[in-house]
């Protein structure tokens, strides 16, 4: 492998078509922090190198013109041989002539496995960098999803102990490293993620309210606990339609809830929307209701207020932080009795609630600060 001035980071996505969202949003996503990147080192011709396994059919076209600072390598179909994937992506590096400076997983489990298997062929300590987006501790009570975190749980604890480097999104998240997986806080730091696309501000008058579910529908979401406060508001006039903005694996549980809703004409399931799409749905909502016990950093919660809706959250750390962060436009409830009550005065109130006008200045200073860490994690020789 040759050396090279500029830095060189490489990540590895064993199963990227496997992702809730879509290849084509995570491109985007790495598109950005990649282009942020070379603004700051002042070179035009940096790129992120990322060897993924993905179906063809799932590969966008023109990816050279599309994602201009990502070198997007197709290894492999989705693969579970993450031995296999990490031989046969050193195999390319070293016909490219690329030395890494970083490996990054791409998900904690077989990108974080393939990271380890590709230092240990390459004979180099090359260190490893690996990111946690939300907490490993939520509700899962059917036995597949228990036993899916439990795995992911077991090989974090025996994995992080060799890693360099750990990205997280919140000071919550950071929390449970420390203290669940002992993790030296020497090696974490806090990078939320940053905005691609910010959603744009939209005035509304609240007078005939759409309510909107945004996001996978899964435990994790506290679905059940959103479906039981809908149902005292359904009958309420001023709702005009509820909006599931997304699909997962407790969507076939929303679909009998509203074939026995008293007012099913109200209740429309999206299904799965690319990450534009959703944000182009945002201006048809004006309350976004989340239950999640616990929120790593809170995207949507975020995309929600910045389009102007007024957000209905379950009191947990991370929604405590947005709402810090924001001020207005977000209401936190303990119990579903307390959030019953919130969007019933919003619904029965004199005055329009106070939307959130300053968050896209609030969330711009805080995507420069999360692409800074970024890029001095992905960049350090």
């Amino acid at each position: 492998m040759k050396k090279s001035l500029s830095p060189m980071p490489v990540m590895f996505h064993p199963r990227l078509s496997k992702i809730a969202t879509r290849p084509s949003d995570f491109l985007e996503r790495m598109n950005l922090y990649a282009s942020n990147i070379s603004n700051q080192i002042d070179d035009s011709e940096f790129k992120l190198t990322l060897l993924v396994g993905l179906h063809s059919a799932d590969l966008p076209g023109n990816v050279s013109s599309s994602y201009p600072h990502l070198r997007v390598i197709r290894v492999s179909s989705p693969t579970l041989n993450f031995q296999s994937f990490a031989k046969r992506s050193m195999a390319i590096l070293d016909t490219l002539q690329i030395q890494p400076n970083v490996f990054i997983a791409g998900d904690t489990s077989l990108g974080l496995l393939s990271c380890f298997r590709a230092r240990s062929i390459s004979n180099l300590e090359i260190p490893i960098q690996i990111s946690i987006h939300g907490s490993f501790f939520g509700h899962r009570r059917d036995p597949i999803s228990f036993a899916k975190s439990f795995l992911r749980i077991a090989l974090l604890r025996l994995s992080l102990p060799s890693v360099q480097s750990v990205r997280v999104v919140s000071p919550e998240v950071k929390h449970e490293m420390i203290s669940s997986f002992r993790v030296d806080p020497k090696i974490i730091f806090i990078a939320p993620i940053p905005f691609s696309v910010y959603p744009i501000f939209h005035t509304r008058d609240f007078q005939s309210i759409n309510i909107g579910v945004i996001g996978r529908l899964h435990m994790e979401r506290n679905v059940t606990e959103i479906l039981e406060i809908l149902d005292s508001l359904l009958g309420s006039s001023r709702i005009s339609t509820v909006y599931f903005l997304g699909s997962g694996p407790l969507e076939k549980i929303v679909r009998v809830w509203k074939y026995k809703s008293e007012h099913p004409e109200k209740i429309t399931l999206e299904g799965s929307l690319s990450h534009l799409e959703l944000l182009n749905r945002l201006s048809d909502v004006d309350v976004v209701i989340s239950a999640a016990v616990k929120e790593g950093y809170g995207l949507a919660i975020r995309e929600a207020l910045l389009s102007g809706a007024i957000v209905v959250a379950r009191r947990n750390e991370g929604t405590q932080i947005v709402m810090e962060s924001f001020q207005s436009g977000i209401y936190l409830y303990d119990t579903v009795f307390e959030a019953n009550g919130m969007i019933t005065n919003l619904l029965t109130g004199d005055r329009s609630p106070a939307q959130c006008i300053e968050g896209r200045k609030i969330q711009e200073a805080i995507d420069r600060e999360s692409m800074k860490r970024i890029c001095e994690s992905w960049t350090a020789n």
